[in-house]
């Protein structure tokens, strides 16, 4: 007999949120009703999933971070020891 939906779900789980290398870890939140049809649109532009839009984007916008910081602040910023930015400067500036 065939897994039933829980046993197929509780592998998946097993496979991909629970490995060491390249597991996923799991995000809950809120975005815009605009934030939300921006993330549709581009998946479907791109025919990619949204968490790869979501990925892409997030690299993007850490390598340009990275390029404007001096080489000193590097470790700062992976470490998080403390803000890089004030609030006042956009994320996407």
């Amino acid at each position: 007999m065939g897994k039933s939906n829980a046993e197929r779900q509780a592998a998946y789980r097993d496979r991909h949120f629970k490995a060491i290398h390249g597991g996923l870890e799991r995000l809950n939140l809120a975005v815009s009703v605009p934030a939300k049809a921006q993330l549709e649109r581009l998946a479907s532009c791109y025919a990619v999933t949204q968490r790869e839009v979501l990925e892409t984007l997030l690299a993007q916008a850490e390598r340009r971070l990275l390029e404007s910081l001096p080489a000193s602040e590097h470790s700062q910023y992976y470490d998080q020891s403390e803000p890089l930015r004030s609030n006042e400067q956009s994320v996407t500036a």
